[in-house]
């Protein structure tokens, strides 16, 4: 088990080096007329800024810990690491629900 969170924790790491990448494309979020009034789109931005900093923080007490606490606890650092990923996920998906994937929501 302990191999499998390794694994997923190194994945997320990965995530974390596509940050630049989608940060410079979120400035074009704004573009269309109408875009900056809808509060998805601010939600996007704001889990585009903060999925880094879930990704280190829970990766760096996993690797610190990883060979001292059991795997219950390893699990919730990974599970740290993961939610800004699924945030990023969760956000897009609402944002194709209620607003057909457009930035410009009516």
């Amino acid at each position: 088990m302990k191999f499998i969170l390794l694994l997923v924790n190194i994945g997320l790491c990965v995530l974390a080096f596509a940050w630049p990448f989608a940060l410079l494309s979120s400035l074009f979020m704004f573009d269309a007329p109408g875009s900056e009034d809808n509060p998805l789109n601010f939600v996007l931005l704001g889990s585009l800024f903060l999925y880094p900093l879930t990704i280190m923080h829970g990766t760096g007490l996993f690797f610190k810990k990883r060979s001292e606490e059991p795997v219950a606890q390893l699990v919730k650092y990974t599970m740290t690491s993961a939610i800004g990923p699924m945030a990023i996920v969760f956000s897009v998906v609402l944002l194709d629900i209620f607003c057909s994937g457009r930035f410009a929501c009516n």
